[in-house]
């Protein structure tokens, strides 16, 4: 079994291990319990290793970093304050008293020793292009310089020091990624001695796992150690594992729980939203784009101009109808981050581009090649479902040829994904943070890092764009790395997607993100 692959596997079930006997008590007794549908199990409970925003919102309920977001601005949380140097380069932060769940204090040394568990490769990540704005990240990860000299450090118990590569607008925003949370020693000390017998998760945020059964649900309680414990209505909060959008909702419309949409589960089908009363929808913009991945290594998608073929050949505004509320993309990057000029083609246009595209493309790639062409989509999402069969149509319609499409369990997706065995793939992308290079970053190499590309292109021009974007705040290079995306189409955006999600009346303080998140920790509940 890959070693990524194991984490993700083991890393829920070290809450097993103690416990148990709680999963019994009435949960009658408590008050205040918010019910939520979720689609999956969470992928890991160690915060630095999540990447679904589903996990993300589990992690945060969870975990407390240094800053927290809350109603779009950011606070800090378990830094008291904070110094910046001249240079803008090196952050101290003074840590509040605070507690882990079992009662051990918080330290900076928790902090430090967490993130340096990535370079030590006692831990894989999948964030690794958001640690890269730290001093010496890619040399102490290639192992080129010591540990020692990663930018990361623990002055003592109640201070912590972080020191850039170079200045950044956007790295208080990133500390509210899990990725930077702290974790308690003894998960750290798992990981050193994989032989170890498993420890239940420690936390240090609005809640405390009571119990977990895998497939079923996940218990949480409130967390008594806390600090912000004044800020937490709720006694707990049940994620009930619901992997078929249609069974959550009725189970949402029986009151058998109280939350269920985006991002928990998977979007709400169109016959689903006309089914539930407009007083229980909600939705809100989140900075993501929902794309087609071509796999670039293989044939026939090697080809640039079938690439661009495929892409002008899809009507984006017919998805976007079956997809739900949200725009169309004209660029990989969310509209109200992109500087491309909103020029969009006629179908006309459109149509009389593809096919030219089509024919340069089969002056070199075989008319037999374009029917290997599959495209895999998770099978759960009746959304996506919808979406591809549409797009297989036109593709059909415009171009004259059939693709085949293959669904696939949610797991085995991302397991096929990863791995490149697809000619096409759906996925979507969420900002990390408020910047149009939390989308450019994630492609070519621009971080040094291949770490979450989920498909392999690499391009040196594009490369060389990215690298000096991350470093100055450019309208030029920004421009001209959408458009180089958009000339070389490694993949091909669709649409950009409000996320919807349905709430009971008595849900209240719901406080959602434009990276797609839902904070519970001021959640309440009023009868």
């Amino acid at each position: 079994m890959p070693k990524k692959k194991f984490l993700y596997i083991l890393i829920p079930f070290l809450s097993l291990t103690f416990g148990l006997t709680s999963c019994h008590q009435k949960e009658e007794n408590l008050r205040n319990i918010l019910r939520v549908a979720i689609c999956h199990d969470p992928m890991s409970l160690d915060p630095r290793q999540v990447f679904l925003i589903k996990d993300v919102c589990i992690a945060k309920a969870l975990y407390e970093g240094l800053v927290r977001e809350n109603d779009g601005s950011l606070h800090l949380a378990l830094a008291e304050r904070y110094s910046l140097s001249q240079d803008r380069c090196v952050y101290t932060f003074f840590l509040k008293k605070t507690f882990w769940h079992n009662g051990d204090l918080v330290t900076a040394y928790d902090f430090e020793e967490s993130i340096k568990q990535f370079y030590l490769h006692e831990v894989d990540n999948v964030a690794l292009r958001l640690l890269a704005l730290i001093k010496n990240s890619h040399a102490v990860l290639k192992g080129d310089i010591p540990v020692e000299n990663l930018g990361v450090r623990a002055l003592d118990e109640h201070t912590l020091e972080i020191t850039l590569e170079h200045p950044s607008s956007h790295f208080l925003e990133t500390l509210t990624h899990p990725v930077f949370y702290p974790v308690h020693a003894s998960l750290r000390e798992y990981y050193r001695n994989r032989s170890k017998r498993s420890l239940p998760i420690i936390s240090n945020g609005p809640f405390i796992i009571r119990c977990y059964e895998p497939q079923n649900f996940l218990l949480l309680d409130k967390n008594p150690f806390y600090h912000d414990q004044k800020n937490v209505s709720l006694d707990a909060v049940r994620l009930q594992i619901v992997p078929d959008i249609h069974t959550a909702v009725q189970l949402f419309q029986k009151k058998y729980v109280d939350l269920v949409g985006l991002p928990w589960s998977s979007s709400f089908p169109l016959e689903e939203q006309k089914n539930l009363s407009q007083d229980f929808l909600y939705d809100y913009p989140v900075l993501n784009c929902t794309v087609l991945f071509c796999n670039v290594n293989h044939k026939p998608l090697d080809n640039p101009s079938l690439r661009a073929a495929l892409s002008l050949a899809i009507d984006r505004e017919t998805l976007l109808k079956l997809a739900g509320k949200g725009s169309i993309a004209t660029s990989f990057v969310h509209p109200s981050l992109s500087k491309m000029p909103l020029d969009v083609l006629s179908q006309k246009e459109r149509i009389s581009l593809a096919k030219n595209y089509l024919a340069e493309a089969l002056k070199t790639v075989p008319q037999e090649e374009l029917k290997k062409i599959t495209l895999i989509y998770p099978i759960e999402s009746i959304v996506l479902r919808a979406v591809v069969q549409e797009i297989r149509q036109q593709l059909f319609d415009v171009l004259g040829f059939k693709i085949s499409t293959l669904g696939l369990e949610y797991h085995s997706f991302l397991d096929k994904r990863s791995k490149g065995e697809f000619s096409l793939s759906t996925g979507n992308w969420v900002a990390d943070y408020q910047q149009a290079k939390a989308f450019l970053s994630i492609l070519g190499n621009g971080t040094k890092y291949k770490d979450y590309q989920v498909i392999d292109w690499q391009n040196q021009e594009y490369t060389d764009i990215v690298s000096r974007l991350l470093v100055e705040d450019s309208t030029d290079l920004q421009i001209l790395a959408e458009q180089l995306l958009l000339k070389e189409s490694p993949l091909i955006p669709l649409y950009h997607l409000d996320y919807a999600y349905a709430k009971h009346p008595k849900v209240s303080n719901l406080q959602t993100s434009s990276l797609g998140e839902i904070d519970l920790k001021r959640v309440s509940l009023v009868e």
